[in-house]
């Protein structure tokens, strides 16, 4: 990843946490240990790339939304995408003026039932996707909040291990 110092608009993923975004939009949502290995992950990677806080973190999630969108959309089964597609297509055909014609060969006109109906149905689709994403983003910024930091052993005062050691020691000096 390539990272301005300029702006946090010029943010640019590497491969590496292209293909990590790509992992972890295909996990189930109910596969939360599994993503949590990812967003570890990608908060080291991304580190180690100079996006360490928490803001620029969350920005460069948000600058990437159409790359994790495109990934959701592709992570849907192929009868889901077809119908997606097929519903943008005929929105756009309907919107120009023009009557779509299906490939088993039915009408449809261009009026602005159809086009409504049409529309309502991108939207719901739109809404998935959003949804998707939200849910992706919040779980990141979740696991970013509540990570848990591994403290080195050396900030721990352990005068209890000492005793016991001079216990033993002592247990076991001749009477």
């Amino acid at each position: 990843m390539q990272v301005s110092s300029t702006s946090a608009a010029s943010i640019e993923w590497s491969e590496n946490a292209k293909i990590l975004i790509t992992k972890l939009v295909a996990l189930d949502e109910q596969q939360r240990n599994d993503k949590n290995v990812i967003y570890e992950e990608l908060y080291e990677l991304w580190k180690r790339d100079g996006l360490g806080t928490m803001t620029l973190l969350k920005d460069s999630f948000e600058k990437n939304k159409s790359f994790i969108k495109e990934r959701i959309l592709m992570s849907l089964n192929l009868p889901k995408r077809i119908e997606i597609d097929n519903a943008k297509l005929i929105l756009q055909t309907l919107k120009s003026g023009k009557e779509f014609i299906t490939s088993e060969g039915a009408v449809i006109p261009d009026t602005t039932e159809d086009i409504d109906y049409w529309i309502s149905k991108t939207k719901v689709h739109h809404r998935l996707i959003n949804k998707r994403y939200n849910n992706l983003s919040n779980e990141f910024a979740e696991y970013l909040t509540y990570r848990k930091v591994e403290k080195p052993e050396v900030l721990f005062f352990q005068p209890r291990k000492k005793l016991r050691l001079q216990e033993k020691i002592l247990l076991e000096l001749p009477k």
